[in-house]
């Protein structure tokens, strides 16, 4: 089993499909957190003669904070000395960082190109007109945001044998999305367990489901390790776990809504608890643009 705890680097790497001669062909690729925090970032890259781009080494991180990062590509076109960019915005890598840790380029990561195709068409004796070929086709608008689930300040809820979370707890997380992927990583806190109680075990439960145009298209119980320890003097932050969604092919006018919520249980040695019926929601709602 892996430990995300350990310091790993990527291999990042994409392909370019086109008809225009790659020598005439430039990007930038970065690589970074919803902080704006960059683990990879060239500016004016070359792209190779068979349209490859890498293969780039970033930064090491914990494996475990790999979900947070986001892979952009910028394309640009060489004309009379100048990049002019030729996609109208950043190409995302779709696929979970954790995938480019290995040196050798996996042909399936290769299937999610960047396209750019020109056609060439006389304007004048000496002009040639230059149109980059698309369709109508829309894309969820990338998100890449933290949020924050919390309950009352004032609330002390009992689970079992008087066991309870003085001033409530609180959930953090993050969500991205990429292309069609959407990801979902979240973590519980509370204060220090009732005093009279002891050690004892706190266990969170988040369930995060998806709606399309209203319609339920998915709901999955975040997962991590679904046991995170507190002593009556911590207070800290725990992992819950993490959900990944595949979401349709975008469509225009579409409403995609995601509701989380979360629910915690109190456990001592002595007996079990049960998740109690008091839960916080949240509901976090994204769209589609043309691309």
């Amino acid at each position: 089993m892996k430990n995300d705890s350990e310091m790993v680097t990527f291999n990042i790497y994409a392909k370019v499909r086109t008809n225009v001669n790659t020598k005439d062909l430039f990007y930038d690729i970065k690589v970074h957190d919803n902080k704006g925090s960059a683990i990879l970032n060239l500016r004016g890259q070359s792209l190779k003669s068979d349209g490859m781009i890498g293969i780039h080494k970033t930064k090491a991180i914990p494996r475990g904070a790999a979900n947070k990062f986001l892979k952009e590509v910028m394309l640009y076109k060489k004309v009379g000395g100048s990049l002019i960019p030729v996609l109208k915005n950043s190409h995302i890598i779709p696929f979970h960082l954790t995938e480019f840790e290995s040196e050798k380029i996996n042909p399936k990561l290769l299937e999610a190109t960047i396209d750019y195709f020109e056609s060439k068409g006389k304007m004048d004796k000496e002009k040639v007109s230059q149109v980059q070929i698309t369709r109508k086709r829309y894309r969820y608008i990338q998100v890449r945001e933290d949020f924050k689930m919390k309950t009352g300040v004032s609330s002390s809820f009992q689970a079992v044998e008087n066991v309870g979370i003085r001033g409530g707890f609180h959930i953090i997380g993050n969500i991205e999305i990429t292309n069609n992927k959407l990801l979902v990583f979240a973590q519980g806190h509370s204060n220090a367990g009732h005093p009279l109680a002891g050690d004892g075990k706190l266990e969170f439960l988040v369930n995060a489901t998806v709606y399309i145009n209203k319609k339920r298209l998915h709901s999955q119980q975040l997962e991590w390790n679904p046991h995170g320890y507190w002593k009556s003097s911590d207070s800290i932050y725990t992992i819950i776990g993490e959900a990944i969604f595949d979401l349709p092919e975008p469509q225009r006018g579409q409403e995609t809504l995601l509701k989380l919520e979360a629910m915690y249980q109190v456990v001592r040695d002595a007996g079990s608890g049960s998740f109690v019926s008091n839960k916080i929601t949240k509901t976090l709602s994204f769209h589609t643009e043309l691309k």
